[in-house]
């Protein structure tokens, strides 16, 4: 998968991606890529408000400045590909599909 596109000799890095049949609803699942101050970029999938934590759960997203050190670890991917394989084991991305 690529990570940049170039359009009009102006280079675009995606940042958010739907899971969705055919358009786009506000209940959809998305994949999210987080820059970060210090090391490389970080993947969350979200729903509704709701973030899915590795483990398979679904746990409430907290405001930035109360996610703490052991939430981060829980519900953020270290890359795009782990984060689809996590969204691809829900329920409600398993409901989108044909």
């Amino acid at each position: 998968m690529s990570k940049t596109l170039t359009l009009d000799r102006r280079e675009w890095i995606p940042t958010t991606w739907a899971i969705a049949p055919l358009k786009l609803r506000r209940d959809d699942v998305t994949l999210h890529r987080l820059g970060q101050i210090e090391g490389p970029d970080l993947y969350a999938v979200r729903n509704r408000g709701w973030c899915l934590a590795r483990n398979g759960e679904w746990e409430w997203e907290p405001i930035p400045s109360s996610r703490d050190e052991a939430f981060m670890k829980r519900c953020r991917f270290p890359s795009f590909e782990a984060a689809l394989k996590a969204a691809e084991g829900t329920e409600e991305v398993k409901r989108c599909e044909p």
